[in-house]
């Protein structure tokens, strides 16, 4: 089975960029480029434009092309993007930009099929001068629009003459994606005994796209009908991590992120855990098992701590072992780089006693 994406590269500021390509269950094979392989699951093929482009480092299922050309229009969300934000405002930009002529006879369109998308308005904005060394000053296009509709095609046009002195009429496709999931939770839902000092955050199926300035606002943690304190909220990736104040003993907390803040989720995000009657247990109860594993996400690499000769196994949410090391010295230090990005179990097991850690594992990223 061949699905081709088509990418214009004109319309791609020179530099690298990373094509991502994510494996299917009923394909089957490995990935070819060149004589590059891996077991991503799906075979595919680029197809270059002279020497506009140049394969540099396959990864996974991630292939890195650099762009040599310089463009003279680049857009945003990017052609052929399949994850593009449900409010994302619309970018263009490049030495061709150096002003906006729109009339009643060539306005911007959006569309989904054949149907328009309201409230379409461009500015344009000028951001610097050109140098004495002859660098371009940097000119944008804004495009806002009313909110997209997830997992849908839509195409922009802009006539011959709207974009100052380029007498091309410009036209390129994006599609939104789908709603944005919470995968893992922590601390865990229900979860109970929870320390009183406990990291609170969420993690996502992908990076975090579109949000809202109003961050801290929608995201809030109560028990009963009052408010607890949050101190900040910070975005990392496919993470957000809450920063609060100690809980108090026995109490049970919810976590709420409302939908309004995140542009693609579908729905608020909510859980809950209690914490510990007793502090003191909660600690002594570290100590005495000596087990830990770190970080709980993680890009490839993780540390686990156990007694010498504990047995530890990597396991899937299939109940699929992936890995098993036995414990050579206190620290055992792991890479989960060869595994697709998702939840994995680390079991510990040292005499009679098993425990078992939650680690997430993240997509990694090509060093440029």
């Amino acid at each position: 089975v061949f699905e081709t994406y088509p990418v214009n590269h004109k319309l791609l500021e020179a530099g690298d960029y990373i094509f991502a390509i994510e494996a299917h269950t009923e394909h089957t094979g490995n990935v070819h480029i060149g004589t590059e392989t891996n077991a991503a699951g799906v075979y595919y093929r680029v197809d270059t434009d002279g020497n506009d482009t140049v394969v540099t480092a396959v990864s996974g299922s991630h292939l890195l092309v650099r762009v040599n050309t310089t463009s003279e229009i680049v857009v945003s969300p990017a052609v052929s993007s399949r994850r593009a934000g449900l409010s994302e405002p619309i970018a263009i930009f490049g030495p061709a930009v150096t002003g906006l002529n729109i009339t009643e006879n060539t306005p911007i369109t959006i569309k989904a099929g054949d149907e328009k998308v309201e409230n379409v308005a461009a500015t344009f904005i000028n951001i610097g001068h050109a140098d004495h060394s002859g660098n371009h000053p940097h000119h944008e296009i804004i495009i806002s629009h009313a909110p997209f509709e997830h997992d849908t095609e839509y195409t922009v046009t802009v006539p011959a003459g709207v974009i100052t002195g380029y007498d091309e009429e410009l036209v390129w496709s994006f599609t939104t994606a789908g709603p944005l999931e919470a995968v893992h939770f922590s601390p865990s839902k229900d979860a109970t005994n929870v320390a009183l000092d406990a990291p609170v955050h969420v993690v996502f199926d992908r990076d975090i796209p579109w949000i809202a300035s109003h961050l801290d606002h929608g995201v809030t943690i109560t028990t009963g009908s009052a408010d607890f304190p949050v101190d900040s909220v910070t975005i990392r990736r496919h993470e957000l991590i809450i920063a609060h104040q100690n809980f108090t003993e026995g109490t049970t907390y919810t976590v709420t992120i409302s939908e309004s803040v995140i542009d693609e989720l579908e729905s608020p995000v909510s859980w809950s855990f209690t914490t510990t009657t007793s502090s003191t247990t909660a600690i002594s109860k570290i100590t005495e098992t000596g087990v830990s594993v770190y970080p709980t996400i993680t890009e490839g690499n993780i540390t686990v701590v156990s007694e010498q000769g504990s047995l530890i196994k990597i396991v899937d949410l299939t109940g699929s072992v992936k890995a098993t090391y036995r414990a050579a010295d206190r620290q055992t230090e792991i890479n989960l780089g060869n595994n697709k990005p998702g939840l994995y179990l680390v079991v510990i097991e040292t005499g009679e006693t098993v425990e078992t850690h939650k680690v997430f594992l993240i997509l990694n990223r090509l060093n440029k």
